[in-house]
């Protein structure tokens, strides 16, 4: 079958856009809805390294409601973690995460293979002094 580049848009554009994490912001006095972006470029062919960018939408988290984190990824079929820098309005923090994949599509670890997540990070401050949240997100994934 021919590739149709058309079709491929018209299926990329929308889950692009689409929001593939929800769940919560837990700082030290209550959890905070979020909603989040996130994407992942696969940087070797056996997609196991790859470049994550999120952008997360906190509707009630004081004045700070977008947050975004740019790093690194390594991901097994049914694991993964990473590391990476997360800015907000309050400045910058790093952000390691830990991440469980599940109700697999289908596909391998070297393919393209649609997923369920449940992820959690910890935003450390720079100084590695103490934490400032612990977002928990579930959400889904093409890699």
């Amino acid at each position: 079958m021919p590739f149709d580049s058309g079709a491929a848009i018209a299926v990329a554009v929308p889950l692009l856009l689409l929001p593939s994490e929800v769940g919560a912001l837990i700082p030290s006095h209550e959890a905070d809805f979020v909603l989040g972006w996130s994407w992942q470029i696969p940087v070797a062919p056996s997609f196991r390294h790859r470049i994550a960018g999120s952008l997360d939408w906190i509707p009630g988290y004081n004045d700070h409601h977008f947050r975004g984190r740019l790093g690194y990824r390594f991901g097994l079929r049914h694991f993964f973690t990473g590391l990476g820098p997360s800015f907000d309005h309050a400045g910058e923090t790093w952000s390691p995460e830990f991440g469980v994949k599940f109700a697999h599509a289908g596909g391998a670890d070297e393919q393209i293979d649609l997923s369920l997540h449940i992820v959690v990070r910890a935003d450390i401050s720079p100084a590695v002094d103490g934490f400032r949240a612990i977002p928990v997100l579930f959400g889904w994934n093409a890699l």
